[in-house]
C-alpha cells in the first residue's frame, strides 16, 4: 500500500551491486539504473500470474541494458 500518491507513470531509481547479466560478473561499484513504474493493471497484463502480484510490490517495466 502506498502511502500518498500512486508512483504508477512515474521514473524509480533502482541501486545496488547486483549482476548486470545473467551469470555475469558482480559490479566493482555501486550500479544505478532508471526505471519506468507501471500501475497494477498493466503489471497483470504481463506474463506473469495476477494472483503473484500484490499491492506491497513496485511494479517495473524490465530494460535490458547494456553497460
Amino acid at each position: 500500500m502506498w502511502l500518498g500518491t500512486d508512483p504508477s507513470g512515474k521514473e524509480g531509481i533502482v541501486v545496488g551491486w547486483g549482476r548486470t547479466s545473467e551469470g555475469g560478473q558482480l559490479p566493482s561499484i555501486v550500479q544505478e539504473v532508471r526505471v519506468p513504474i507501471l500501475s497494477m493493471t498493466q503489471c497483470r497484463g504481463m506474463k506473469y500470474k495476477a494472483s503473484r502480484i500484490t499491492n506491497n510490490m513496485v511494479r517495473t517495466l524490465r530494460i535490458d541494458l547494456r553497460l
